[in-house]
């Protein structure tokens, strides 16, 4: 299924997302919103320090800055003239997202994790910009403490509306399907923006797949701006496509010795690898679902020391990553370890999709999992019940139960293979420590 094809699918469809507005209405909507959070002006010492790093160039009106699909794109400072963010450009629904003018920049979450771009900017008039490779912008982070904060805080606020619209990808599935709730828990913990389509109640849904000629066993489907249509992808497949899966290749033999590799990206890994890469490291950081863990997908986190006034866990998420890509931490998403085998001075470890990583030291944080009962239909309800409310289950550990992978440090020296998972904490179905760790109505 071809880009265009997809497209011409998704065109037509307004209801898709949050309601659209004029190109009129939309104007007043972003001058209304203010300029302190999402759309700040830089001065002008801000803006020369900023030309250190980038180049200048003239632009015409209608001129394309960057278009939804490509695989990277640069920050984008005007310095005269305008500029559009537009969804669905080239569409009979095209959508104006946000219009920026003189000293103020364009770009999201996305430029600094090297998602693919979903959205397209074209100059509304001529004027002039000053171009920053997505490269410099990490040294920007890095090294201008001030502007990092300034561009940090933009982007994190463009991309809490972007997703409350639902802009970007489109998931088009059933609510009773364990695959389109696997994907949508894939979309949720790498907080991405998008919009999920039920076949249930969505004439959209089933227009969609009746113009792609989608048969049911090819459902779940996933429309990515600028992309090929994705039918029932992996997870891997998903986070390829939106550009995210991995920041480096490493050889599949295991030929490629790092010398730190930490299995699980919630923030006890995410601090060991920016711990491993300050101090000279070689570093590799691999996590099967998205970097934050559970702390990511957190609205508040108000106990974390130095944050008196508390921050979400996307934010957490977000200077935890740029903190290990400024120490050069190879980040790889959507690897889940299988197997450790250990060796003199080496250690090796098997991910599911067949690449092997060989490191001098290995440290395994990948938190705890919990046993599920071997009920009959257990795998097919799984996150579907809604008639208990979750806030009135608690679960509760057994006294001295234990994780024993959940912050683990191999040794060099130590010889052994064995598999690699979560913990598990026991649910034994018999006994009275396993009646206090069930889940019980509070």
């Amino acid at each position: 299924m071809d880009v265009d094809a997809v497209r011409s699918a998704v065109a037509g469809s307004g209801a898709l997302g949050a309601p659209q507005l004029g190109l009129a209405a939309q104007g007043r909507s972003d001058d209304a919103e203010g300029s302190a959070g999402s759309r700040p002006r830089l001065a002008a010492p801000q803006l020369a320090v900023l030309r250190r790093y980038g180049s200048e160039h003239d632009v015409a009106a209608d001129d394309l800055l960057f278009a939804d699909g490509d695989p990277s794109y640069d920050l984008i400072v005007l310095l005269e003239g305008e500029a559009e963010i537009v969804e669905r450009r080239g569409q009979p629904d095209a959508v104006v997202i946000a219009t920026y003018g003189p000293a103020q920049f364009l770009g999201e979450m996305g430029l600094l994790t090297g998602q693919r771009a979903y959205l397209s900017a074209v100059a509304s008039a001529a004027g002039r910009i000053l171009r920053i490779p997505a490269a410099q912008v990490r040294v920007i982070m890095a090294e201008e403490p001030d502007l990092s904060e300034l561009i940090l805080r933009a982007f994190l606020v463009r991309h809490a509306r972007l997703t409350h619209r639902g802009v970007g990808l489109t998931l088009v599935g059933s609510r009773f399907d364990p695959d389109t709730r696997r994907l949508l828990e894939v979309l949720a913990r790498n907080r991405l923006s998008s919009r999920w389509l039920e076949l249930e109640g969505s004439p959209e849904a089933e227009r969609i797949v009746r113009e792609l000629h989608v048969p049911p066993s090819d459902l779940p489907v996933a429309l990515v701006p600028g992309s090929p249509l994705l039918r029932n992808p992996t997870s891997r497949e998903l986070l390829d496509a939106l550009g995210l899966a991995s920041e480096h290749e490493i050889e599949a033999d295991g030929s490629e010795v790092c010398d730190l590799l930490v299995v699980g990206g919630g923030p006890a890994g995410l601090a060991a690898a920016v711990y491993g890469a300050s101090e000279g490291m070689t570093t590799t950081l691999a996590e099967d679902t998205a970097l934050g863990g559970q702390a990511g997908t957190s609205s508040r986190i108000e106990n974390l020391l130095g944050f008196p006034a508390g921050l979400s866990g996307e934010e957490l998420a977000a200077r935890a990553a740029l903190q290990a890509q400024k120490f050069g931490v190879r980040i790889k998403l959507a690897s889940r370890a299988v197997a450790l085998c250990s060796g003199v001075g080496s250690h090796q470890v098997r991910f599911e999709d067949g690449e092997v990583v060989t490191a001098k030291s290995v440290i395994v944080a990948t938190g705890a999992r919990y046993n599920r009962l071997p009920s009959s239909g257990s795998a097919t309800s799984r996150g579907s019940a809604s008639s208990m409310p979750r806030h009135r289950w608690r679960r509760r550990r057994a006294p001295g139960a234990r994780s024993s992978w959940s912050a683990a440090a191999i040794r060099r020296d130590r010889p052994r293979c064995s598999s690699l998972a979560p913990a598990r904490r026991s649910t034994s179905s018999s006994g009275p420590a396993a009646s206090r760790a069930r889940c019980r109505a509070t």
